[in-house]
């Protein structure tokens, strides 16, 4: 992808456990790890705030923003731009949050008398945490830590205006190779990143709960896979023949253990054909 001024600039919205990591491996390839800036596990706003004129400062050099932000700096910047995200489905992915800041921040869920909170009792003492994580990073404008119906509206028409795409986790082949033809990108090879481990079955319960505490997340979800969907129809046969190709490809590749994307010189004509098209 050549860096002309006139590109919008692309901004890379992260939900947290929604496959932003292996998406994160393919944008530094495809676009060059210095081009692209990192927004993780910021003490403050200062890179939002002061990003048009660090964009400015280093005209030409930076093409995307990506990390764990919420819908907005657009705003701030006088560049065009365009922004790209993920979902997933809202019972996996606040489950799946849990565990992850279980292993990097435990003390998030210390009890008063000192013990680990479980799944289900931290879904009940810290609702505003899980609840609606999706709805919230894409309206961009939450009151309160609680989305709305209001917000969920909100978040819709921001995909519909400002996002050149809003990906499927469990799509996300599918989901790359159309954003590989949205961004004029050469097909790559990835593995699945920052897998979680192996875990104790989920009770009934506490899936239920995370059902309650996600149903504006799962209007969302549905909402942007059925747009997804609608995209793939529209592609038609060589769409599904160039999937099958990448899945086929990638099986191999992934079984080889390697981390990191990388580009692929491997023969794969209705990629090529799909993407050129």
């Amino acid at each position: 992808m050549t860096n002309d001024k006139n590109d919008p600039f692309y901004f890379f919205l992260h939900t947290p456990k929604a496959a932003g990591t292996t998406l994160r491996s393919i944008v530094d390839l495809q676009l060059g790890r210095k081009c692209v800036l990192t927004y993780y596990n910021q003490p403050n706003r200062h890179l939002l705030d002061n990003l048009d004129a660090h964009l400015k400062m280093n005209e030409g050099r930076y093409k995307a923003l990506i990390g764990h932000f919420e819908f907005g700096p657009h705003d701030g910047i006088s560049q065009s731009s365009k922004y790209v995200t993920f979902f997933r489905d809202p019972v996996r992915r606040t489950i799946s949050s849990y565990f992850e800041n279980l292993k990097t921040r435990p003390d998030l869920f210390e009890d008063k008398d000192g013990s680990i909170m479980s799944l289900e009792k931290s879904f009940q003492s810290m609702p505003g945490f899980f609840a609606n994580q999706q709805t919230k990073m894409i309206c961009g404008n939450v009151k309160d830590d609680t989305a709305t119906q209001d917000d969920l509206d909100s978040a819709k028409a921001n995909l519909e205006k400002y996002f050149l795409l809003a990906g499927i986790t469990e799509l996300f082949n599918e989901s790359i190779l159309i954003l590989s033809k949205e961004l004029g990108w050469r097909p790559c090879l990835y593995r699945r990143l920052n897998k979680g481990a192996n875990r104790p079955e989920i009770s009934v319960t506490v899936k239920e709960l995370a059902t309650n505490l996600n149903q504006l997340d799962q209007q969302l979800y549905e909402y942007a896979l059925s747009q997804l969907r609608n995209r793939i129809e529209e592609y038609g046969t060589n769409f599904a023949k160039a999937l099958l190709e990448v899945e086929s490809t990638l099986s191999i590749y992934d079984s080889e253990g390697t981390a990191d994307a990388e580009f692929t010189n491997v023969d794969i004509p209705a990629v090529m054909r799909f993407l050129s098209k």
